[in-house]
């Protein structure tokens, strides 16, 4: 089931939605059969769903860029994601910075983005890029 708060992402008000990954995407408490930690069920359901709706997604994380695309290509996400960032690409949370290259990238008012995540590193990284922040806990 896709988490409540998630539910406003249906709504149209945002263009780019920029996801953290570990403990928001990937569930740091279940490996999947191949050993890899597995997503959350919602995740897949969600992507899909998103992307008919032509809505851009990235992922920021403090994960290296290489482990971020591993894990999107073992869980077969990369088709919906266009942007992968983290600390070797200079993207580094919670500077504000990181996600207003994200933004930039895109060329999206702030209004129409969002970062979803599940620790303070994550609200504090959207507070300071002046974007609004949905806490998955």
């Amino acid at each position: 089931m896709i988490p409540a708060q998630l539910e406003v992402l249906d709504s149209g008000a945002y263009d780019l939605i920029v996801w953290d990954l570990y403990g928001t995407l990937i569930n740091p408490n279940e490996a999947d059969q191949a050993g890899m930690l597995a997503l959350f069920d919602w995740v897949g359901p969600l992507f899909k769903k998103l992307k008919e709706k032509d809505i851009t997604m990235a992922v920021l994380s403090t994960m290296s860029t290489r482990s971020i695309e591993a894990y999107l290509a073992h869980h077969q996400l990369g088709a919906y994601i266009q942007f992968v960032g983290g600390p070797d690409k200079g993207l580094i949370k919670p500077d504000g910075q990181a996600l207003n290259t994200i933004i930039d990238y895109f060329a999206v008012s702030k209004p129409r983005a969002v970062m979803i995540g599940d620790s303070s590193v994550d609200r504090d990284c959207a507070n300071n890029a002046g974007v609004e922040f949905i806490l998955l806990a």
